[in-house]
């Protein structure tokens, strides 16, 4: 089914998790909308949010101090964020979750985080992008960085350079390029790593077994599963997009 999206407000950034989504409007405010069984759409009442992160029955969201909130369920500690901590990116997964603080370093919390998930070494990641039994990271050079033990090549990372947005899925991951081509990598059942061929890609997300993509035209292209109407966008003109298991917002 379709998730009720909230009446009209200025959203400047989004996050569509398991069977919700969140997002910080203009005035620092999260809003969330959909399932709501665990808390998972009931965000703490501040304004001073500056990013969020839907994951599968929870969420977490960075504050204008660098500090982490979480709400909503915490399967296997991924709503147990550090404390202390200065963020500027988080992404709440299905068993862990990652974070980028100010320092450019990774931190992960949850199942295996200290294990076999745990991120790789470095100061200058500025995105992070944690799945199911895997995770990516973004550095300021362009390139990605991915671990875990997702089947299919979903742990590795990508042979391209260059990116400026990323999304990772079950098994799979997206992102966009420099030069506006949407890359993915992975296992390709549904053609969900095989992206419509263009070059004015702005932003790429990932979903379960699909993909979407913003294009400086202000258009959504979607590929891969379609059972639910998950890659059947609307012909709006768009500002944001952002995927979950079977859901685009």
């Amino acid at each position: 089914g379709q998730l009720d999206v909230p009446d009209r407000a200025d959203f400047v950034q989004i996050s569509a998790g398991q069977d919700h989504a969140c997002g910080v409007v203009s005035t620092g405010a999260v809003r969330c909308w959909g399932g709501d069984a665990y808390g998972q759409s009931s965000p703490p009442n501040r304004t001073d949010f500056v990013q969020v992160s839907a994951g599968w029955s929870g969420a977490c969201g960075v504050l204008e101090s660098g500090e982490l909130r979480c709400w909503g369920q915490s399967d296997y500690g991924a709503g147990d964020a550090p404390s202390g901590a200065d963020f500027v990116d988080v992404s709440f997964g299905a068993y862990r979750s990652c974070g980028v603080q100010q320092s450019g370093e990774l931190a992960c919390w949850g199942a295996g985080a200290g294990g076999t998930h745990r991120p790789p070494v470095g100061d200058d990641f500025v995105a992070v992008r944690a799945s199911v039994d895997h995770s990516c990271a973004l550095r300021e050079s362009g390139d990605v960085d991915c671990w875990g033990t997702a089947p299919s090549g979903a742990s590795e990372s990508p042979a391209e350079s260059g990116f400026t947005s990323l999304g990772a899925g079950y098994q799979n991951n997206c992102g966009s390029l420099e030069s506006g081509e949407a890359v993915c990598w992975g296992f390709d059942g549904f053609d969900f790593s095989s992206p419509p061929e263009r070059d004015d890609y702005l932003q790429v997300d990932m979903g379960g077994d699909f993909g979407c993509g913003l294009t400086e035209s202000a258009d959504v292209l979607c590929w891969g599963g379609n059972e639910y109407g998950q890659a059947s966008p609307p012909s709006n003109r768009f500002a944001l997009v952002a995927t979950s298991a079977f859901s685009t917002c």
